[in-house]
């Protein structure tokens, strides 16, 4: 007879899989022990609180963490102990509805996952991404900046995955004084900051033995004037709120800032990125390159250097020069242009740059850019063939790196002239012939108030649509523009699904999609549950999903419930006649309308037909609380709620 005894091996490891869990389920047992520990080293209770909280809670949580051993079921077991308030009655809420097995083996990812859904949505996690893509030193020391530099990145890993790419997105928002001495080949994210951090200690020792010259000396001033009516020189404040001598005759004059000087060679012209000549040793002096002082102590005389450079004429700010102003899209992303006829070249703003990760070319020689307010600056750095997209067509140009900070390009009379536009000032529109290709035109608008600046305050293409801010009857009425946060009240009518006699479920596999394609999916997948419009569903019925691209390049979600709609009893409540509709409006002078904001969703489903709303994804299957889009009878249904409520 076979000997059916389990092995002594076996029976040992099922005892004590049974004492861990019968441990584990008292305080006193090894998951108290974890609890306590972890408490030791810092760790703090939930109770909700900000979303910004809840991230840097799971932050912490993370790093103690990593200090334990522990499987991850008993991850999760011990955070769920220090929850409190708020989030133990979320907690509560899950625990109900997940199935005890289920419950007994969800790790730490998925619970990780759940709680950030909760208490750190998507919304949230956009909003520190887009702090981090604003974000700039200011009155920050380079320490803070770059502690809040490092803490906001994790929020937008794609921005920094890369040496190159996180040090020059930290060189982008240091202060300028900083920033164009740091600026150099090659340099990685540590010698950065390295430099900035020294930098700054420079700017510092210089400010201080200024202060303590002044101090000891006084103010500086030319010896008394010989006639009465001579006037000392002082330092004035010009428009542009820069400093610089000028005499009571030049008062109110702008003053031109002095050129880009190279944190290498110490001459003027270019930056150290460009510099031809050999690296000097970090810390030296600017003018002579020698170590031990500075330059405002060097007694070698000041290096002067006049690059050949040809002039480029900028007038973006003449009165007299045709100037629009609007939003049009460079390598898919929407920037501020100017159309300016009194600019020679076409120029981008260095910051815009940054934003695209652009990598700009040299020119072969320099090029000055010079105002009729005597601002000047020399260039050297061109983005080659970038495309602008007017309506439906992309005109590559060349753009030159200008540092700006209203505009993200401007679009001179090289590139009107190479496509052909032509600006109607009486109709206000911008017109693009080009040989063998379809015209395009803009229409512009002109700005209600007068500007003394000469530039149109706003340009807008035929098919793109206003902001509501920018309508001043809707700013009195926000209320009624508000998005759907929650789920609809109940109405006079529910949407319900009847099927033919001996209609079986169907179920249909989930169809391919690629990886842009499914990031989307998840991401309005947690948009919807979080609006509390679907819930994850165990249904025998399931549809498949599939992404339709909208004219704005967007994807919209469309349901493919033909399967459903074929076994599904057609309901036969008429659809209003377009001809009966015009007999109404017989005689009338003034029209309004009305747009409902996803307004299928303004309805509820019947409870007994929640499931046969189910959809099949990558991610789970679901299943609709609100009236989807593709049943059958949805129109039938919308246009008796709309015949019931007007």
């Amino acid at each position: 007879m076979a000997d059916r005894r389990v092995p002594l091996t076996e029976a040992e490891n099922l005892v004590e899989a049974f004492a861990r869990r019968l441990d584990a389920s008292h305080v006193g047992g090894r998951l108290g022990r974890l609890v306590t520990h972890i408490r030791s080293l810092g760790a703090k209770n939930f109770s909700g609180g900000k979303p910004y909280e809840a991230e840097e809670w799971i932050y912490n949580l993370e790093i103690y963490f990593e200090m334990m051993e522990c499987t991850q079921v008993e991850l999760r077991k011990v955070t769920t102990c220090l929850l409190e308030g708020d989030a133990r009655f979320w907690w509560d809420t899950i625990k109900r509805v997940t199935p005890p097995p289920l419950l007994e083996l969800m790790q730490w990812a998925e619970f990780k996952e759940k709680f950030l859904e909760r208490f750190f949505p998507q919304v949230e996690m956009d909003k520190k991404e887009q702090e981090f893509i604003q974000l700039v030193q200011g009155k920050m020391t380079v320490i803070e900046y770059e502690t809040k530099f490092t803490k906001l990145s994790r929020f937008a890993p794609h921005m920094v995955d890369t040496p190159d790419k996180k040090a020059r997105r930290f060189i982008g928002g240091l202060n300028s004084n900083i920033r164009r001495l740091v600026t150099g080949r090659g340099i990685t994210y540590e010698e950065a900051v390295d430099r900035a951090l020294t930098q700054e200690e420079e700017n510092q020792k210089y400010r201080a033995e200024k202060e303590q010259e002044n101090n000891t000396k006084g103010k500086r001033s030319h010896p008394a004037p010989t006639h009465k009516n001579a006037q000392p020189w002082k330092q004035q404040k010009g428009r542009d709120g820069n400093r610089g001598a000028t005499s009571s005759a030049n008062r109110g004059k702008e003053v031109a800032k002095p050129p880009v000087r190279c944190f290498n060679c110490g001459g003027t012209g270019h930056m150290a990125s460009t510099c031809s000549q050999p690296r000097r040793p970090f810390g030296s002096c600017y003018n002579c390159g020698k170590l031990g002082h500075f330059a405002n102590q060097c007694n070698e005389p000041k290096k002067v250097n006049n690059p050949s450079a040809r002039p480029v004429q900028l007038n973006a700010i003449v009165l007299e020069d045709v100037v629009l102003e609007g939003t049009l899209e460079v390598y898919n992303t929407r920037a501020t242009i100017l159309f300016d006829t009194g600019a020679s070249n076409s120029f981008i703003s260095s910051m815009f740059v940054v934003t695209l990760g652009l990598t700009p070319v040299a020119l072969d020689r320099f090029l000055t850019i010079s105002t009729p307010l005597q601002k000047s600056v020399t260039l050297n750095k061109v983005c080659l063939s970038c495309p602008i997209k007017v309506v439906d067509m992309k005109f590559p140009t060349n753009l030159i790196v200008l540092p700006m900070g209203r505009f993200d390009v401007i679009l001179g009379m090289e590139w009107l002239t190479q496509y052909h536009a032509l600006i109607d000032c009486y109709k206000k529109t911008i017109t693009f012939s080009v040989p063998s290709q379809p015209t395009q035109e803009i229409q512009c608008f002109i700005p209600r108030k007068p500007l003394t600046t000469g530039i149109l305050n706003h340009l807008e293409t035929k098919s793109s649509d206003l902001l509501l801010n920018q309508i001043p009857i809707v700013n009195s009425f926000e209320d009624v523009f508000e998005k759907i946060t929650q789920l609809p009240p109940k109405r006079e009518i529910e949407f319900s699904i009847d099927l033919e006699p001996g209609a079986r479920p169907i179920s249909v596999t989930p169809y391919r999609m690629a990886p842009k394609e499914l990031k989307e999916l998840q991401t309005q997948i947690k948009e919807l549950l979080s609006l509390g419009f679907i819930r994850p569903s165990a249904s025998s019925w399931g549809a498949p999903v599939l992404f339709v691209k909208k004219k704005d390049g967007s994807l919209r979600l469309c349901i493919d419930y033909r399967q459903l709609n074929k076994v599904t009893i057609k309901n036969k409540y008429p659809l209003p006649r377009i001809d009966d509709l015009f007999d109404q409006l017989r005689g009338a002078q003034i029209f309004s309308k009305i747009d409902l904001r996803s307004g299928y969703h303004q309805l509820l489903v019947k409870e007994g037909d929640i499931a046969k709303t189910a959809f099949n994804t990558r991610y789970g299957q679901y299943e609709w609380l609100v009236m989807s889009f593709g049943l059958t009878n949805a129109p039938a249904i919308f246009m008796d709620l709309m015949n019931r409520s007007f």
